[in-house]
């Protein structure tokens, strides 16, 4: 549509009329400016737009209905006499000539056709000569030049807005405008004022104060202020894990979170991801560049690790800023402000003003919905801060990040995580503690809600604005709550819910944890406080605070662990599925029940609760809820699935009918995990079930229960002989490496799991890894170090992930001649001249020490 507005204005007589409807994001959307300013404001005069939205065509596209008037004689010899004065500075030669991409060049970069166009105009006026040849020139008519006088300031009619945007019959909506000249969505505005806004946006809306804050207020884009977009690694599976993927011990040093957009929250959301990162160099580990971007840095690096404030590039819930702790890198999806000064009030009182409802306001005159480019929020203005004022945002900032963050303190997949709803409130039942925390976190909403109003009235002040001037930009943000736009990340779906089942869920992937090692039950006892909050800008921690950890708050070893805590921990990380085990995962989680409600005045009993637990999630007991792939484990796959990476870390390994299962723990992962499992427990339940099998056998005549238990027992033995041995032919080669994520890690045992979508994960992985596509992986060069050596010969990046640089690549001098002749001197990284002999060594030593 742009296109037939552009070349359809010839067509028209002068000040002949053009009516269209076509989209309407021309007239707002950032990479339409030159549209705007090139060809509506400056070929033709707009007199009338219908801002209708959608619901108008069959199509969902939003539209708009406008009038276009072409420029009258006049005013076509005054747009040509104000591109006289640029002759004089548009490069010429040496016989004082000039050709169309010198004239495209002094124009601003104007397109061929619209350059071809303007010289036309010049050349029928008589102000160039066009001279032919191979390459047109043009030579200016400087008698005529110097006589023209200045242009007049463009005069534009009066142009007459509908906003239909959010209304169901939009036709009666243009009809009562049309009769009723102060028609609440009827507005009459000069558009040679829409240049106020950056960009141009036709917001016909704003009034005469909004449109000179843009001129009178700063930018947030400003000397101490540094707004910019990071970088990505091209990537994500290699690069990226979620932050409880990585070996804890090496989070810090190896693996820095990583902003990367993520769901709408205001003022806190935690940062699920990390990415594998390269101190020495600078950059992602092994990253030597990618397609568009030469460079092994990535772009903006100088700013991460700054504390600041960052959004989701894109969201269909609106702008949502919060704090960016200390520590992090970010990415193109998740940009950043950072602070020269990096005092904690001033970032707090910047992120309540980018949160008011006054600079939402500002930022939709800008840009589309859902959008929310760095460009947008660099030119956004806020007003000047004083020493009260500042505090006063920064308090209310402050006060909104705690009742987040608090509330995140029961999200399992977080760095906030304590306990889990149902252990945070009161009741004797566990109904009555969800129905506790459901009024828990409708008073924390209300409480946010309530900072957000106070910040909103705060904002509003300060920017000097009006009560016309708050609902003209409030009415852009009501619309945009109508309008659904595409998201950069997956909406969180762990969301502080007050679903039941989700809850009680919730409860029994607690209690296993605890059971296994990972969760602290002091906290749950009351035997130990909860932690104060950490400053907003501290850098995250390497284990949320409910995890059972040492005095350097990394994982709890044996020593870490006193005499008198309650539960018997399996260090080797495995439980089972088996009543007749001590290490039974019904029996394990039963236990923690009972230290946790055992004793307690008034309150459940262990039986009460567990028996509402498996109502309440529609099993029979709790050991039919861990069997059922369907149950437990399918929960804690969606739980500990983010951002497009699944990383479940309790992991059930079992045998073809699932009747017998291991429960192993991902972060207690060696490589001898898997001879324990067989030694601990596999031969020892085989024993058993010889002996069980053997003494049925010898009986002189058996019930038909006996025969079904003999069948069963023999199918069982044959299971568990085929168990046993594929563990341990995988043990062989399986060296798990945890900093190469759970999917990796877990991809030789898919034939384990049972939930039939995880498998085919696991399987397609592991399809994926055999045939070379994950050569960086640490998995892979223990399997098949003659294969990844010879990849990392072949490509650097891989030699740097597995630290072969040194031993396969080296630095050369080169030199380059160019055209004219001249030889130029650089490095550059080549393979070091290795036979296969060499390579074949480096390939033993390299099996020998990993």
């Amino acid at each position: 549509y742009k296109a037939f507005v552009e070349c359809f204005q010839r067509r028209l007589v002068p000040a002949g009329y053009l009516g269209i409807i076509s989209s309407r994001t021309g007239f707002f959307l950032g990479q339409s400016e030159d549209w705007r300013t090139r060809v509506v404001l400056r070929l033709f005069r707009p007199v009338v737009l219908a801002d209708l939205g959608v619901g108008v065509l069959d199509a969902m596209v939003e539209v708009a209905a406008y009038v276009l008037r072409s420029l009258s004689a006049p005013e076509a010899r005054d747009l040509t006499r104000s591109i006289v004065p640029v002759l004089g500075k548009v490069l010429r030669d040496s016989q004082d000539r000039f050709s169309l991409p010198k004239w495209q060049a002094a124009r601003g970069g104007l397109k061929r056709h619209q350059a071809v166009a303007e010289l036309e105009h010049l050349e029928a006026n008589g102000f160039v000569q066009r001279s032919s040849g191979d390459t047109v020139r043009y030579t200016p008519c400087w008698s005529l030049v110097k006589k023209c006088t200045a242009a007049p300031e463009t005069v534009f009619p009066t142009l007459v807005c509908v906003r239909a945007l959010a209304e169901i019959d939009k036709g009666a909506t243009l009809l009562a405008s049309l009769s009723d000249s102060s028609h609440s969505k009827k507005y009459a505005c000069n558009p040679g004022r829409f240049s106020a806004i950056p960009g141009t946006r036709f917001a016909y809306w704003a009034t005469a104060r909004i449109r000179q804050m843009f001129s009178r207020l700063p930018t947030v884009e400003q000397d101490e202020r540094n707004v910019r977009i990071g970088d990505h690694p091209s990537d994500d599976f290699r690069w990226l894990r979620l932050f409880w993927e990585p070996t804890t011990s090496q989070t810090t040093a190896d693996w820095r979170p990583y902003q990367k957009g993520g769901s709408f929250s205001r003022y806190y959301a935690d940062i699920h991801l990390v990415v594998n990162w390269d101190a020495a160099r600078t950059t992602y580990r092994g990253f030597i560049g990618r397609i568009g971007r030469s460079s092994e840095r990535p772009s903006n690096y100088e700013f991460y690790f700054q504390p600041g404030i960052t959004w989701p590039r894109r969201s269909q819930k609106g702008a949502s800023f919060r704090v960016l702790p200390a520590g992090c890198a970010f990415s193109d999806k998740g940009p950043s402000v950072s602070f020269k000064n990096h005092k904690s009030k001033e970032i707090l009182a910047v992120l309540a003003l980018l949160n008011s409802e006054p600079f939402r306001g500002l930022i939709a005159l800008q840009v589309a919905f859902g959008s929310y480019e760095v460009g947008a929020i660099q030119q956004t203005v806020i007003p000047i801060l004083d020493s009260s004022s500042g505090q006063r945002v920064a308090f209310r900032a402050r006060a909104a990040w705690e009742a987040k963050r608090t509330a995140d303190i029961v999200v399992e997949a977080s760095h906030a995580f304590i306990l889990p709803a149902i252990l945070t409130g009161a009741g004797s039942t566990l109904a009555e503690r969800i129905a506790a925390w459901a009024a828990s976190v409708r008073g924390n909403e209300e409480t946010v809600a309530a900072i957000q109003a106070e910040i909103d009235e705060i904002a509003s002040c300060l920017y000097g604005l009006d009560a016309a001037d708050r609902a003209a930009l409030t009415s852009t943000l009501r619309i945009e709550a109508t309008v659904e736009a595409e998201s950069d990340e997956e909406e969180d779906t762990e969301a502080h819910t007050s679903n039941v089942p989700a809850l009680t869920a919730e409860l029994l992937t607690y209690a296993f944890g605890v059971s296994i090692g990972r969760w602290d039950i002091r906290y749950a006892t009351g035997e130990q406080a909860e932690p104060e909050l950490p400053e907003p800008f501290a850098p995250l921690p390497p284990c949320p605070p409910g995890q059972l950890q040492n005095s350097y708050g990394l994982p709890a070893s044996p020593e870490d662990v006193p005499d008198s805590y309650p539960i018997a921990i399996p260090w080797d990380g495995i439980l089972v599925d088996d009543p007749n085990d001590p290490l039974d995962i019904e029996r394990r989680v039963r236990h923690v029940f009972e230290i946790i409600w055992t004793g307690k005045d008034g309150g459940p009993t262990v039986e009460a609760i567990e028996h509402e637990a498996c109502e309440i999630l529609g099993v029979k007991s709790l050991r039919d809820y861990f069997r059922k792939p369907a149950n437990f484990f399918a929960d804690h796959l969606k739980r500990y699935s983010k951002s497009r990476r699944q990383a479940p870390i309790y992991w059930p390994l079992s045998t073809a009918s699932g009747n017998y299962t291991l429960w192993v723990y991902y972060h207690r992962l060696t490589d001898q995990t898997l001879f324990i499992a067989v030694n601990d427990f596999v031969e020892p339940k085989l024993k058993q079930v010889v002996d069980d099998l053997r003494s049925l056998r010898a009986k002189s005549g058996s019930s038909t229960q006996e025969e079904k238990e003999l069948e069963s027992l023999t199918s069982l033995e044959t299971e568990l002989i085929d168990f046993r041995d594929e563990l341990l032919r995988i043990a062989k080669f399986w060296k798990p490496n945890l900093n190469d994520g759970v999917q990796i890690t877990a991809a030789p045992l898919w034939r384990f799991f049972k939930l039939a979508k995880w498998q085919k994960t696991l399987k397609e992985t592991w399809e994926k890894l055999d045939a070379g596509d994950y050569d960086w992986a640490h998995l892979a060069l223990s399997i098949w170090p003659q294969r990844v050596v010879r990849t990392a010969y072949r490509d650097r990046s891989i030699a740097i992930a597995h630290d072969l640089e040194d031993q396969l690549w080296h630095e050369v001098e080169i030199s380059k001649t160019s055209k004219t002749g001249k030889v130029t001197k650089k490095k550059e990284w080549q393979p070091k001249p290795l036979a296969e002999s060499q390579l074949d060594a480096i390939a033993a030593e390299v099996s020998k020490s990993r």
